[in-house]
């Protein structure tokens, strides 16, 4: 036997001996091959969820390949036990889900239940409304006329009989019930008396009621007489002596403070209170006015010129039957305080000024108004100051010369060469010189009449901003700011330095200047009428507003205000006249003349220096 044969003997022999191998599935698997799920495990190929009809789908449906349940109609859910109908349920879904719903739809309420929605409220118009009512919709009970309450258990009309509401209670009486049968008993319940009674039967009236047939009036001594009267057996108060009304709460005189009526009113005074305690209130009320006053507290006079306190005199500065004229006949209306356009000072006695100008002997001003006044030497040689208004005015020598309200010139005085004999047509400034006038038009250009013996009345073709005319010579600031000059030049008057001026003066022999930067220049002669130098050419270092030629003295006004004046202090008899000392103060304009100056102070006064040989520096007081 080959060693094969051999070996399979043996193999056989083992298994039959038993000890061979048996064949057995892992867990949820079977079959031979143990491929397929046992019975109730899926899916295939995995075997690892439980599902049966009975326990997993509840009997109501069927295990899919994947192991879930498939529900039969009317059921869903996991595991087959919920309701399609969400009205239904229980274990068939044959029962309604709302105890009170009527199946077999579960859509609608069992009978005696509301609302359709719900089926929550049991109502019938039996039990529920006690038969006087009906159930609404909602399931409440709608009663019937006359009954009330959520089930109609009583009568609407408390005071009515249940179950018929028809006839009243005992104790109530009349159409509705709304009356005690015994009148003196007091609703609601009818079952006591009323306050103005007292009584087993209410038969008596309480403290404080009268009369005692009726007790239908309250009457108490402090409270319905207020204190000061006693109640009759009808129930009136009595007053006491002084005080009267139904409560005595009132004066007999009225012009007492009730209730007590033992003092006046504020309002009134005097010992029968008969007197308005404001003496410029009327009677009877003590609230109006008099005739000559007014204001809240009647603290004003009518007439507001008129003083207090009896507003019958005027006050001080009004005069007149009504109180409409100033006493000061320089001040104005309405107040009286203010002084009139042309005065100013204390009491408004000094005249006010605008412009200025002095010449040779005499002194003019310009006031507010436009009209013009003159003193010195003027009263001898010139006629007064014609009325006409003016804006702008110049004195010289002995003529004066003024622009017009319409732009024309108008001269006055001395006129023996014509110098106040002015060219018609229109101007826009005017300067007076010796003998001669000059005036700028509205173009620039200037047009001079009067003496021409040195060429001072026969300007250049230039247009100029501002001329100043002297003795015997003329300058005048050009467009470019220079000065020219024209006229006798004897002593450099007509030469002027170059420089950009402002401001320009022309003295007898000297001219001056304001530089754009505020010093001053001068130039032409520097000595008195004795040959003493006494420099009216040479100005100060300082800064200056304006400046001012005058005969032999120069004076400017600082920008300060102040003015600062150099040069010789003599008339030309070599007498000392001051000329050159100026008033202390500020001011607001300054010329000067040939041997005096004047300046116009900030309140619009004047005042002068200097020679007074003619009147020149005496300004006109009222």
């Amino acid at each position: 036997m080959s060693r094969i044969g051999v070996i399979l003997s043996v193999v056989a022999l083992l298994l039959v001996a038993g000890f061979g191998c048996s064949k057995s599935c892992p867990a949820n698997f079977a079959g031979e091959d143990c491929k397929s799920c046992a019975p109730g495990f899926y899916p295939a190929g995995d075997c690892t969820i439980a599902c049966t009809a009975a326990e997993t789908c509840s009997g109501q449906g069927v295990c899919t390949a994947d192991g879930t349940c498939t529900c039969f109609d009317g059921f869903a859910g996991s595991d087959c036990t919920q309701c399609v109908n969400t009205l239904k349920t229980g274990p068939g879904c044959d029962e309604c889900a709302g105890g009170n719903f009527a199946p077999p739809e579960c859509l609608h309420c069992l009978p005696g239940y509301f609302p359709e929605n719900d089926c929550s409220m049991y109502c019938t118009a039996e039990e529920t409304c006690n038969g006087h009512g009906a159930c609404t919709d909602e399931g409440l009970c709608a009663c019937y006329e006359s009954f009330g309450g959520p089930s109609c258990e009583r009568c609407e009309n408390p005071n009515m009989v249940y179950p018929e509401c028809v006839e009243c209670k005992a104790e109530y009486t009349g159409p509705d019930c709304s009356d005690c049968l015994h009148p003196r008993m007091a609703l609601p319940a009818c079952d006591s008396c009323r306050p103005e009674f007292i009584g087993d039967d209410c038969e008596s009236c309480a403290t404080n009621y009268f009369p005692a047939d009726s007790c239908v009036r309250y009457c108490e001594f402090g409270e319905t007489c207020s204190g000061f009267g006693s109640c009759n057996s009808d129930g009136f108060c009595e007053c006491e002596a002084g005080h009267v009304g139904g409560d005595c709460g009132s004066c007999e005189n009225p012009n007492l403070q009730a209730p007590e009526c033992e003092i006046c009113k504020p309002e009134y005074t005097g010992i029968h209170c008969d007197l308005c305690t404001n003496s410029h209130m009327g009677l009877p009320d003590c609230t109006h006015c008099l005739g000559d006053f007014t204001g809240d507290d009647c603290e004003l006079c009518i007439n507001p010129n008129k003083s207090l306190p009896n507003c019958a005199a005027c006050k001080p500065e009004f005069i007149g039957p009504d109180c409409t004229i100033c006493s000061n006949p320089y001040t104005a209306l309405p107040e009286c305080t203010d002084c009139l356009t042309d005065y100013t000072g204390e009491g408004c006695k000094e005249y006010r000024y605008t412009d200025l100008s002095a010449g040779d002997w005499h002194t003019c001003g310009l006031h507010p108004s436009g009209h013009v006044r003159c003193w010195g030497f003027y009263a001898a040689t010139q006629p007064a100051p014609p009325s006409t208004k003016f804006t702008d005015i110049s004195a010289g020598g002995e003529h004066t010369c003024g622009i017009r309200m319409d732009g024309t010139v108008e001269c006055w005085g001395m006129n023996v060469l014509g110098q106040a004999d002015p060219d018609p047509g229109l101007f826009e400034q005017v300067a007076a010189g010796g003998f001669h006038t000059c005036a700028v038009r509205p173009n620039g250009l200037v047009k001079c009449w009067g003496s021409d013996s040195f060429g001072q009345a026969s300007p250049p073709g230039f247009a100029f901003t501002r001329i100043a005319a002297g003795r015997f010579h003329t300058c005048g600031i050009l467009l470019s700011g220079e000065v020219a000059c024209w006229g006798k030049d004897n002593y450099g008057q007509a030469s002027p330095p170059e420089s950009i001026f402002v401001q320009l003066s022309a003295g007898s022999a000297s001219s001056c200047g304001t530089e754009e930067n505020g010093y001053a220049d001068c130039w032409g002669d520097n000595y008195d009428w004795n040959d003493t130098y006494v420099g009216q050419s040479n100005p100060p270092s300082e800064l200056f507003a304006a400046v001012e030629a005058g005969s032999i003295h120069g004076c400017g006004l600082l920008q300060t205000g102040f003015i600062q004046c150099w040069g010789g202090n003599i008339n030309f008899a070599g007498d000392h006249v001051g000329q050159a000392i100026p008033p202390d103060g500020k001011f607001l304009h300054l010329s000067a003349g040939r041997e005096h100056t004047c300046g116009i102070r900030v309140d619009g006064s004047m005042e002068c220096w200097g020679s007074n040989e003619y009147g020149q520096t005496l300004v006109p007081s009222l």
